[in-house]
């Protein structure tokens, strides 16, 4: 059952070149490479990769969109997301995002031996 998140910031620490923000537009769990014309939380935080460059530690933000709705559940399909060693900040607006696994695997599984993160 989706219950709602009151508060979510994840902030994984590398490095980037200039923040850069990507928009979560469907609640599907899907995983199409491109991402084409709408963008899941999962290809978002698989596009984070595109913006990384090693001068500067500039995260990425993964923001949703408004026509999402005023509040709204992601049902993980394909299983967790892996997050690799990158600068993200997800910042759904309080109250609005849950993420449900149905019980069946972990939400995120965060990093690799190189990667440094907090959770805020």
């Amino acid at each position: 059952m989706c219950r709602p998140l009151r508060f979510l910031t994840l902030l994984f620490l590398s490095s980037s070149l200039d923040a850069q923000t990507i928009t979560v537009t469907t609640t599907a769990d899907e995983f199409d490479t491109p991402s084409g014309s709408e963008v899941s939380l999962r290809e978002a935080i698989r596009d984070v990769a595109d913006y990384v460059n090693p001068t500067t530690t500039a995260p990425t933000t993964i923001d949703f969109a408004s026509a999402l709705g005023d509040r709204f559940c992601i049902t993980l399909a394909l299983g967790e997301i892996n997050i690799g060693a990158k600068i993200i900040e997800l910042v759904p607006p309080p109250g609005r995002l849950t993420i449900d696994a149905g019980g069946n695997s972990r939400i995120f599984t965060i990093g690799d031996a190189d990667s440094s993160f907090s959770i805020v």
